[in-house]
């Protein structure tokens, strides 16, 4: 049955694996993350040692069940950046104590309201604010709440709690619609920018019918550089804020999409040459746990690159310009 999912940018419905939204022609980057279904099979027995030669073990009518990976359905038509403010000197201009002239999804304008007393604090702290803070569980809806609404709020409670916080305007090339986001001073660190945009009720649904919980929170670290992708990490594995970091980071879901591909072709082919059978004698029977064994060594390498890399968020147009209001 064909897959459906949801554009980042416009909504419209398209198909798994499609290159561009035909709605509104945005390029898209799959996959998107599921649940990897465990193997299906039943335990073979053993050979009975009176005809060990001949005697049949059960292995099952499906060995395997092959992995459908998909990444890239959490994000939405406004994600965010972060970086040290260093990395775009030409394309970044900096205010302080200046309300942006933003409008907010409703139409009114941004207000930050600033605490005289918030200070920079360190990575760890600002972590723990942002895992604390319910900002991105809010849904992202058009017309009521956007990036500009996240990025406000957020800015907010920082202040409220004492954190120095900064609100954030992006500008891709060549793209009417920017971005939203926060900036933070940190005393180990120096400038971070933190994404904390919810997602559409639609996407919302979507995880939790599928059973990807880990995907309802968007608490964010952004990268940005000039003239380059924009793109976010969870901020519980972003180990580095270097833009390089970003780029490794994402050609190992590169490699871990081809790591499925063939774990899914050696089901394939291991389930054409059961052949539906449900026993087999020796040495055939061995032949097969010994495939067995190696195609479930390859899928728990999967499973583990799944768990150190978390859920990967489709990236945004290319930076041009960088606002920051403190």
């Amino acid at each position: 049955m064909q897959q459906w999912y949801q554009c980042p940018r416009c909504g419209a419905p398209i198909a798994f694996r499609s290159r561009f939204c035909t709605n509104c022609g945005i390029r898209l980057t799959w996959p998107t993350q599921q649940q990897i279904p465990p193997p299906v099979y039943q335990q073979p027995q053993q050979p009975r040692k009176e005809t060990s030669k001949t005697s049949p073990s059960l292995i099952g009518c499906l060995a395997f069940i092959a992995i459908a990976f998909l990444i890239g359905g959490t994000i939405f038509a406004l994600r965010g950046p972060i970086s040290t403010v260093e990395l775009l000197p030409g394309n970044i201009k900096q205010y302080e104590n200046r309300q942006p002239l933003v409008l907010t999804a409703s139409g009114k304008q941004v207000h930050l309201s600033n605490n005289p007393d918030a200070k920079a604090v360190s990575f760890a702290e600002l972590k723990s604010f942002i895992r604390e803070d319910t900002t991105d569980v809010g849904l992202y809806l058009e017309g009521m709440r956007d990036c500009v609404d996240f990025a406000e709020k957020l800015h907010n409670n920082a202040e409220r709690a004492g954190i120095k916080a900064a609100f954030v305007a992006v500008d891709f090339v060549d793209e009417e619609i920017g971005h939203a986001l926060n900036a933070f001073k940190t005393t180990d660190r120096g400038s971070v920018y933190i994404d904390c945009t919810g997602m559409t009720l639609v996407l919302k649904l979507k995880s939790i019918l599928e059973g990807n919980l880990n995907v309802l929170r968007n608490d964010t670290v952004a990268y940005i550089e000039q003239g380059k992708r924009y793109g976010v990490i969870d901020i519980d594995k972003a180990e580095s804020l270097d833009y390089g970091f970003y780029v490794e980071y994402m050609q190992k879901f590169d490699e871990l999409d081809s790591m499925i591909d063939n774990y899914n072709n050696e089901v394939a082919a291991f389930n054409r040459a059961l052949g539906g059978r449900t026993t087999l004698a020796e040495p055939e029977y061995s032949k097969f746990k010994a495939w067995e064994a190696n195609i479930n060594g390859k899928k728990r390498t999967i499973l583990e690159l799944i768990g150190k890399l978390g859920v990967p968020f489709e990236p945004l147009g290319i930076v041009e310009a960088v606002e920051i209001y403190w």
